[in-house]
């Protein structure tokens, strides 16, 4: 059996045969009971689809694929899922995790009125090119499309949907419809070159590429949208945090590297802290520990603690350059050892660069003026906090900065 697609295109037929070999059929996601759903029509022309033309989209979303081009006739046939990367922090998204995946979005172009069952679910993602194990299955919805035309389908999830990392935002299409009855849609491949590892389609038990395996020059234009750390609803639920201390900009660069510590306890989700596997801690997605220790008790909590020693230079680093004192967000994930994942959400309070203090003493005196000198004129080490230096913030340190820092050291 061969599976043939054809490229829509304003002008000209473009056709191709891809002959996949055939395997046993993955199991399926556990259906729940169809809810009635109407997909939203986009304002556009039926088969070119406009690019920049497909509707609002949330601010944290991972749609980044290049903007709706064309639609792909005879490709989709139904009984199949399909697959898409995403990184949220790619498109802009800030303080992006822990994520809330709130929706499952996906471009479709219909040849009649139909009626398709669809199911939103989320993937995980391992190794580049392997789909991982479904993470968040949502409901098996009843998608009505009225008439022919292009769509955008919006499949939302009821209860939240955490990751904190890159994900797959998936669909699986549980109707066996035939083919030339409802086609992908995708980008044209020019704005966003076609991107390997990214686009799956699974229609015989197999994950194929759909650009390296199948062939595609274009990518599929599936994406999720979703909260960010501080909108959504992926909190620290059933634990208690002892936040790390105040930490100054400036501590980011002494040597050696200071370390704080964060205190983890009185879970409640049916785990303890023994049951953490500490080789999988990091902090804010990304920092190893320097050192998980097992404390048998604390005075702030019931039973055993672990605390979590982070470096000081890549916590505060993490952060966008600040001048005030700021709280922000920070998070503890990793795995326990059943194989379920934790995310804890905690504040620290960070205290910003100091114009003038060049060499990170937390004071503006006569040693910077004396470090300032050095560098400008007798090739001492430049700041290392440039920002701490350019007191007229023009993003270098010259003269001007030199007569500025004067006048507030010597006359106030």
């Amino acid at each position: 059996m061969k599976r043939t697609f054809t490229l829509l295109v304003a002008m000209g037929l473009l056709v191709l045969l891809i002959a996949p070999s055939w395997a046993d059929p993955i199991e399926k996601p556990q259906q729940v009971k169809a809810i009635a759903l109407t997909a939203t029509p986009v304002n556009i022309t039926p088969q070119l689809i406009q690019p920049d033309q497909g509707g609002n989209r949330a601010f944290c979303d991972g749609e980044w694929q290049g903007g709706l081009a064309y639609f792909v006739g005879g490709w989709l046939y139904g009984e199949e899922y399909y697959a898409a990367y995403q990184d949220p922090v790619e498109t802009g998204c800030l303080n992006t995790y822990p994520f809330e995946v709130t929706a499952i979005n996906w471009a479709v172009h219909v040849q009649q009125a139909l009626t398709v069952e669809m199911q939103p679910l989320v993937f995980d993602y391992g190794d580049p090119d392997v789909i991982g194990n479904v993470i968040c299955p949502g409901p098996l919805y009843t998608v009505s499309f009225p008439s022919p035309g292009a769509y955008i389908v919006s499949l939302p999830f009821p209860d939240p949907c955490c990751v904190t990392g890159p994900y797959y935002a998936g669909l699986w299409v549980p109707t066996a419809l035939g083919f030339d009855l409802l086609d992908v849609v995708v980008d044209d491949g020019v704005i966003v070159p076609p991107r390997s590892n990214a686009t799956y389609n699974n229609y015989n038990g197999e994950w194929l590429d759909l650009i390296d395996d199948a062939g595609f020059t274009w990518n599929l234009e599936l994406w999720s949208e979703g909260l960010n750390s501080l909108e959504g609803n992926c909190g620290s639920n059933g634990v208690s945090l002892i936040d790390p201390d105040t930490m100054h900009t400036y501590q980011a660069y002494t040597v050696p590297v200071l370390t704080t510590s964060i205190y983890v306890g009185d879970i409640t989700d049916g785990h303890t802290v023994v049951d953490i596997d500490p080789s999988t801690v990091q902090i804010n997605g990304g920092i190893a520990p320097v050192a998980t220790t097992l404390l048998g008790s604390h005075p702030d909590f019931t039973g055993g603690v672990l605390e979590i020693t982070c470096p000081m230079r890549d916590f505060i680093l993490g952060y966008m350059t600040f001048w005030d004192t700021v709280s922000e967000t920070y998070t503890v994930s990793g795995m326990y050892y059943d194989g379920s994942p934790f995310l804890f959400l905690g504040d620290v309070t960070l205290i910003g660069h100091i114009s003038g203090d060049l060499n990170l003493d937390g004071q503006v005196n006569i040693a910077d003026l004396t470090y300032m000198v050095s560098y400008l004129f007798l090739g001492g080490p430049a700041p290392n906090s440039i920002e701490s230096g350019d007191l007229d913030g023009d993003g270098v340190v010259t003269i001007s900065d030199l007569q500025l820092l004067i006048a507030r050291v010597i006359f106030g």
